[in-house]
């Protein structure tokens, strides 16, 4: 027994990696499908827009100036700092900073209305906030003297984040404290006793597979051991979380060990098989030695127990220590933590498969239910990654089979999200169809195009998509007009809104329709590289259908528009000549000698004694060196092959689409990362 704390000592964590020991908790941006979005203005669909408590004041007279109203109104916001948060979470429900300045400030005054409101509409966006339920329960229970209404902010609490060990223990320990305060006959103590009992297995139900779940456990076997004269009960507890891989059993072993050895009749604390077996092993003894034998063999085969689990908790320790942030936050995380959130669920998933389908039950339950523990503690750090709840239903459907715990992970992630990215709700949206529900696939789509603001062009193009399928093109269009009202005042979003505008109505066969919403799209955004290629790759499309001088002309027509625009500077202007060369050589019905004047301006003109032209000076120049050596014997190179003996390139206009980039989240809208001259960007 030297070795017990080898054994049960899996690794302490450093104190800025206890679970959940950061009050603040939000979580991160999301990498995410391409969508360009306007400023935030408000939250999306799935919470409505927060209507702050304001007092009524005085009529205002008519005469007052507008000069006058606005310094009240400023007054009046710096007397009340409140209505000012209030204001800034209802124009943006992602500004995290100002809902806990908001709950902090009213959690100070004892206007319990106001607590109420502004910690129900806090909780509901940031569920995972621990430390904000107890503080919301504290404010009740002092405002009301009612223990009943503590235990309902708790109940919803445990209902929002059930893996949270801290919320379980200080429930149980509000329950014990109001059980212990005043008078109680013998039966409201047997019957308060049952309900601490049962809340007790509730929360080691839903929380004590967690790896640092050991205080729970001694929470819980601390009330046992007050409540009861009947030891058995109290060591089937030890048992349970014996087998359990926590990070450490040190506590939990010293306990029990005291537990049984301060037994005058160590039989009791045995099951008869281990009393059988410790009584055949210690063979013809005197009581007292069979005693102590029965005793030293109880303390043994726990320890036995809990050296299977140190096993089990090793594997585990690597990726528990790669978890620097294990609450929520609003701060992005680090890549490094991301991999190993990956690395750790595909572990889990390993060992659970690695069990068998005829054997997946173990000493410390389901190997599935690992699996579904560990996906919740990760979408604690991770809620707002998009690719964990995707995971988290996907592992539900695929491995365990169920399609309403699947949907279930799905709806949380929509509500958890403030800004969810377009990718989020296609798959959510796919799921619904795939399982015949059109309706709620088509709500989900509708919510994140028409309805939701910001904009997310992405989002509009899946709904129109979706209606196309479902032949209502019609509603389709309407999702782009809305969006374009949106983003009036957007231009980023604009041109992109307006290029899968016209490749939309290209799908429904309104050929003329979208040349005219590029045309008039280029009229207000004429310097959006995006338009002008989605122009070129409409009219080259129509001429190669066409193939005839009229259809030629539209398309070099393009080139020269952007040739003659003061809106592109020289690299785009030779980049964009390049292609209007490749389109003469391959498809166009020009003379011989227009296509050589046309290649030889191209290739040759501007090109200095150094070899280079102007094209490679102005790179040269924004790159802000000289070229390589490599560059430029390649330019050399290609000089003497001459075009023809290049090797072949596909038509720019056949090849493949690039993969939309990630989008990524700047604090206030979904923007994708710089786009590069020749690169598809629809």
């Amino acid at each position: 027994m030297a070795q017990v704390g080898n054994a049960i000592d899996v690794g302490t964590a450093s104190a800025d990696q206890t679970t959940e020991s950061n009050p603040a908790h939000a979580s991160a941006p999301v990498d995410s499908a391409v969508s360009v979005t306007e400023e935030p203005k408000s939250t999306t669909d799935s919470i409505g827009p927060v209507q702050p408590i304001v007092e009524t004041t005085a009529a205002v007279d008519p005469s007052t100036t507008a000069a006058n109203t606005e310094s009240s109104a400023e007054s009046v916001v710096a007397e009340d700092p409140v209505v000012g948060l209030w204001s800034k979470v209802s124009e943006d429900a992602g500004d995290f900073t100002s809902w806990t300045t908001l709950v902090e400030t009213v959690l100070q005054g004892n206007d319990i209305g106001k607590i109420q409101q502004a910690c129900d509409a806090f909780l509901n966006q940031y569920p995972h906030c621990y430390v904000f339920w107890k503080k919301y329960a504290d404010a009740i229970l002092t405002h009301t003297q009612n223990p009943a209404d503590g235990y309902a902010v708790y109940e919803r609490a445990v209902q929002a984040t059930p893996l949270s060990v801290e919320v379980w223990i200080a429930y149980i320990h509000l329950r014990i404290t109001h059980k212990n305060t005043g008078e109680k006959t013998p039966e409201e103590l047997a019957a308060l006793n049952a309900e601490i009992l049962a809340l007790c297995e509730r929360a080691v139900q839903a929380a004590g597979l967690e790896y640092k779940s050991a205080h729970l456990w001694s929470t819980y076997i601390a009330f046992v051991k007050d409540i009861t004269t009947n030891v058995a009960e109290v060591v089937q507890v030890y048992h349970k979380a014996f087998a359990i891989p926590l990070e450490s059993h040190t506590e939990l072993y010293q306990a029990f060990e005291a537990l049984a050895r301060e037994q005058e009749t160590p039989s009791v604390l045995a099951t008869p098989e281990q009393l059988a077996a410790a009584t055949a092993a210690a063979g013809a003894v005197s009581p007292t030695e069979l005693k102590e034998a029965v005793r030293e063999y109880i303390i043994s085969s726990a320890y036995a127990v809990i050296e299977a689990s140190a096993v089990e908790a090793a594997k585990r320790k690597p990726f528990e220590d790669l978890i620097t942030r294990p609450y929520f936050h609003t701060q992005a995380l680090d890549d490094a933590s991301l991999s190993n959130w990956r690395a750790y669920l595909k572990f889990e998933q390993e060992q659970a498969a690695s069990a068998g389908t005829a054997a997946t039950t173990t000493a410390d339950g389901s190997r599935h239910q690992r699996v579904l523990v560990l996906f919740e503690r990760c979408l604690i750090a991770c809620a707002l990654y998009d690719e964990f709840w995707i995971r988290y239903a996907k592992f539900y459907l695929d491995v365990c089979g169920d399609v309403a715990q699947a949907r279930n992970v799905l709806q949380r992630g929509a509500r958890l999200q403030v800004y969810p990215p377009p990718r989020f709700h296609q798959l959510y949206a796919g799921f619904e169809e795939s399982q015949g529900d059109v309706a709620e696939a088509r709500r989900i789509l509708r919510a994140a195009a028409v309805d939701a603001t910001p904009v997310a062009v992405e989002s509009v193009v899946a709904y129109a998509a979706f209606e196309r399928r479902h032949g209502d093109v019609e509603a389709g269009l309407s999702a782009f007009t809305s969006a374009a009202a949106k983003c009036a005042d957007n231009a980023k979003a604009r041109p992109l809104l307006a290029a899968t505008h016209a490749q939309f109505l290209r799908s429904i066969g309104r050929a003329p329709d979208a040349r005219a919403a590029l045309e008039n799209a280029i009229a207000i955004d004429g310097g959006a590289v995006v338009l002008y290629k989605q122009l070129l790759d409409f009219e080259i499309s129509q001429h190669l259908d066409a193939a005839s001088k009229e259809s030629e002309d539209r398309v070099l027509a393009v080139f020269d528009k952007v040739a003659a625009s003061e809106q592109f500077d020289v690299v785009a202007k030779a980049e964009m000549a390049e292609l209007k060369v490749r389109f003469v050589i391959e498809h166009s019905t020009t003379t011989t000698a227009d296509q050589w004047g046309l290649l030889h301006g191209y290739l040759y003109d501007g090109v200095t004694e150094d070899g280079s032209n102007s094209l490679d000076r102005k790179r040269k120049a924004e790159a802000g060196g000289e070229e390589s050596d490599a560059k430029r014997q390649h330019f050399q190179q290609s000089q003497q092959q001459g075009y023809y003996q290049q090797p072949v390139q596909q038509p720019y206009y056949q090849q493949p689409m690039q993969a939309q980039p990630q989008m990524v989240w700047n604090g206030a809208a979904w923007v994708a990362p710089q786009q590069q001259w020749g690169q598809q960007t629809w």
